[in-house]
């Protein structure tokens, strides 16, 4: 498994949706995030910097959460 899609999966992370694409992401570090599904963006470090292919770990969780409750 992809590094970032385990760290997606097994880090504490809270979501708060703020629209049909956007929520922010309260994370284990205890930062904040605001991750936008539209866009396909991440406020995070990791997706400014290095633009991930599939996301960082903060977009792939939103999008894992999405498909959970579809």
């Amino acid at each position: 498994m992809d590094p970032r899609t385990d760290r997606a999966l097994t880090e504490q992370m809270t979501l708060r949706s703020c629209g049909r694409f956007a929520y922010e992401v309260y994370s284990e570090s205890g930062n904040t995030y605001f991750v936008h599904l539209g866009a396909e963006a991440c406020t995070c470090p990791d997706w400014r910097k290095r633009h991930p292919e599939n996301g960082c770990k903060h977009l792939r969780r939103v999008r894992l959460e999405r498909a959970r409750h579809e």
